[in-house]
């Protein structure tokens, strides 16, 4: 027993310088060590140049899709109701700043009162005039831009004379119907009225747009 003991114990010591020496040189291997921190080294360099490009890709397909400032600024969408039938109200309409395009025209809708003559004055001073109305969509859509706001629109008649807008043309009785015995037509909300034209109202301008006027420029040079 003793000796198988005694045996034993030195199989057990006999095996301690062999772990040992194996340790120690793993230890002393300086390339075994080198060997796994360069792969990790590169495998995180590699890693940084995938993640940058990906960065890169995605900022410059979001720079892609974003709409040009630029044309945003000037050009002004056409807010023609669903039912407009008019080809012009298919273009975007060019307009000055708080001007609004539609169907080939653009509009100004006035923040404070006058007169007509006076509303009439400053629409002049744009190359303007109080607002013609040329068709029943065209109507609609003024009534429903300017609310429950009464506007002045150029539209006006002599004592006992039919009613004419500012060119000179009449209006046409199949396009709507001026009620009240005024001079001067103005636009409610539900219908085309008549005052004095010495009363106060916000007025409506409107103009041909850049569209329109080079379009009809070119029509005239021809």
């Amino acid at each position: 027993m003793m000796g198988q003991a005694t045996s034993y114990y030195e199989g057990s010591t006999s095996l301690k310088p062999l772990r040992g020496d194996c340790t120690r040189k793993h230890k002393e291997d300086p390339e075994h060590h080198c060997y796994y921190w360069k792969c990790a080294v590169a495998l995180g360099v590699v890693l940084a140049i995938v993640s940058s490009a990906f960065v890169v890709t995605v900022s410059a397909v979001l720079l892609l899709m974003r709409p040009s400032d630029a044309l945003v600024s000037h050009a002004v969408p056409s807010l023609a109701p669903p039912f407009a039938s008019s080809p012009a109200s298919l273009f975007v309409s060019y307009c000055p700043k708080k001007w609004v395009g539609y169907g080939g025209k653009c509009y100004y809708f006035s923040e404070e009162e006058k007169s007509w003559n006076a509303s009439q004055h400053f629409c002049s001073s744009f190359n303007a005039s109080l607002a013609g109305i040329d068709t029943l969509q065209e109507k609609d859509f003024i009534m429903r831009y300017a609310g429950l706001v009464e506007h002045w629109i150029g539209l006006r008649r002599e004592s006992g004379q039919p009613w004419k807008w500012v060119n000179g043309t009449q209006l046409k009785q199949q396009l709507f119907e001026v009620r009240a015995e005024g001079d001067c037509a103005y636009l409610s909300d539900v219908f085309v009225s008549s005052s004095r034209c010495y009363s106060v109202r916000n007025w409506i301008c409107s103009k041909p747009d850049a569209y329109m006027k080079a379009k009809k420029n070119v029509m005239e040079g021809e």
